[in-house]
């Protein structure tokens, strides 16, 4: 029997109605000035193709590199990247930014909605509200940060791409000047829908973010589901539905995505809805197949579990997207391959570890291309600090290299399942420690099992998930979220007051980062080391700390220690 809908699902969807028909609107906008650009070149389009077919009549092999030659594909081309220039600067950027503004104050309208009737009443709805200028410094960019205008800029070879290919096509087929010029049109057409992916995707995250703030600044709700449309919704997403988020998370979804983020009240019991993965076991045969076409439903049938279908892959410009997983990487029967934290209905299949606390973690890291001897030296006082106090589960072997000038002192980088490097800078004053933590990621990452990745975001009883559950009881974690200035001494020696950047109190409070910062502090006590423990100090003791206290941090460290003796890693 299907869970009835609560009240708060029912008000967010209507919310939801409301955003579709905003995205509608604007999806027509684009489309109609489009269609202008279109018409400016239609004469240029004509004359490139008559030309084209006459050199071909005449007996010319026409090849992509004679067409580039030709003044006329010269001239288009130009007046095609004018054309495309003006649309994006002169209209898309302005068009998508306005909406981001309409959108994300739905998106807080939604919240205040969902909210309210959460609540046996609207008298007894009691929370702190938020207004458009809480999320005003998104509106305009993309979701790396970047401006529209930039990402937009990028329309322009899409569209010279799709209408070259549609002329060399056309011509290679026999295709008449009137189909040509057609083919044209829409493969230039590549570059609006570029721009539209582009102003459909940043519109969402908008109303995601209006809701997600809305819900953080509240002061009454702990965190958030996701709440999945399932008409049109890819099956990745149909598996997540319910997923559960902290408060300081984002809620991530894939480019044009319509997740909604549903809130978890504190002292209101959660909301309810038939969930996606209920809802899709309770379709005939006929509609399971075609949510899942033939190859994954036989797959099905013949054991592979519906969470293996789909998974979580990282855009460099939107972050984390749920996807399906390729027919390729599947194997009927195989292991769980998701991601995502997935709905409690559906835990992760949690793979047994061979114990192998004989394995050193340095093993699975290689400094020989560290040229930097600071870098080097505080690189290998790290892995000796962590060997001495726990072996792993034969990590993958990565390089350790030094970082260039940016402005993070460590990075870890992987390409999804793929973990590929640390990299440490030469600028910070706590290279050691920095190590450690970019280590923890690794481990995170890549250390905790088959289907496992980033395993602090699990829930399910993951060991690393436990830890970050245990980190955010702890006094810093709520100190640290809590606070919004921090007194400091300027220049001049004056005590003044200083705003704390909620963005990067956020990155904080991720669960990845609570995971490795919760590491390094870990390796750092039980090893002893008297320099990683001075840095630790220097952390613990900042105006903002960004570690725990001892004391603070003792419950953490226990169930890290309970961790490495139950998978036998403890020295």
């Amino acid at each position: 029997m299907p869970e009835p809908d609560s009240e708060v699902v029912k008000v967010l969807r209507q919310f939801r109605t409301r955003m579709n028909a905003l995205d509608e609107t604007l999806m027509r906008d684009m489309g109609l000035r489009w269609l202008q650009i279109e018409r400016a070149l239609d004469r240029e389009i004509n004359s490139l193709v008559n030309e084209m077919l006459r050199r071909q009549a005449e007996g010319e092999v026409i090849t992509q590199q004679m067409i580039w030659k030709s003044e006329r594909y010269q001239i288009l081309k130009s007046q095609m990247q004018a054309e495309i220039r003006k649309y994006n600067k002169d209209f898309a950027a302005e068009i998508i930014a306005n909406t981001q503004a309409r959108a994300a104050l739905i998106g807080i309208d939604a919240a205040q909605g969902a909210l309210t009737s959460s609540y046996p009443s609207p008298i007894s709805a009691a929370f702190n509200k938020i207004n458009l200028s809480a999320v005003e410094s998104m509106i305009g960019f993309a979701g790396d940060g970047s401006p529209l205008r930039l990402l937009l800029a990028k329309d322009y070879p899409v569209a010279v791409d799709g209408l070259l290919n549609a002329l060399i096509t056309g011509l290679s087929s026999g295709q008449s000047s009137l189909q040509i010029a057609k083919a044209m049109n829409n493969g230039m057409g590549m570059g609006m829908d570029r721009a539209m992916l582009i102003a459909r995707t940043e519109t969402q995250r908008a109303y995601r973010m209006g809701s997600v703030e809305q819900y953080r600044q509240s002061g009454v709700v702990t965190g958030f589901m996701r709440l999945v449309q399932k008409s049109g919704a890819c099956f990745a997403c149909l598996m997540l539905d319910g997923e559960e988020f902290d408060v300081a998370s984002e809620l991530d979804d894939h480019p044009r995505g319509r997740c909604t983020a549903i809130p978890i009240v504190r002292g209101v019991p959660p909301p309810t809805w038939d969930k996606g993965p209920d809802w899709f076991l309770n379709q005939d045969e006929a509609r399971q197949r075609a949510i899942l076409g033939n190859t994954r439903f036989e797959m099905w049938k013949n054991g592979t579990p519906l969470q293996s279908f789909g998974h979580k892959i990282h855009n460099p410009i939107w972050g984390a997207s749920p996807a399906v997983v390729p027919i390729k990487d599947l194997k009927a029967g195989g292991a769980v391959v998701n991601v995502g934290r997935m709905p409690p209905n559906i835990p992760p299949k949690i793979v047994s570890e061979i114990k192998a606390g004989s394995i050193p973690v340095s093993n699975a890291l290689d400094i020989s291309g560290i040229k930097n001897k600071e870098i080097k030296s505080e690189t290998e006082l790290a892995l000796r600090a962590i060997d001495k106090v726990h072996g792993d589960g034969n990590l993958p072997t990565i390089p350790i290299s030094q970082a260039g000038a940016g402005r993070n002192y460590g990075t870890f980088f992987a390409s999804g399942n793929t973990p590929i490097k640390i990299s440490i800078s030469p600028k910070g004053d706590h290279k050691a420690l920095t190590t450690i933590h970019e280590i923890g990621h690794l481990i995170d990452h890549s250390g905790m099992g088959k289907g496992l990745r980033w395993s602090s975001e699990l829930l399910g009883g993951v060991e690393n998930n436990i830890i970050v559950k245990t980190a955010r009881e702890s006094s810093w974690y709520k100190g640290v979220w809590s606070r919004t200035k921090i007194p400091i001494n300027n220049p001049a020696g004056d005590a003044v007051s200083y705003t704390i950047n909620k963005k990067y109190v956020r990155y904080l409070m991720s669960s990845k980062e609570v995971y490795a910062r919760a590491y390094a502090q870990y390796v750092a006590e039980k090893s002893g080391d008297s320099i990683l423990l001075s840095q630790l100090k220097k952390l613990q003791d900042m105006p903002f700390p960004t570690q725990w206290s001892t004391e603070d941090f003792k419950p953490i460290s226990k169930q890290f220690d309970k961790l490495f003796t139950d998978r036998g890693w403890k020295k």
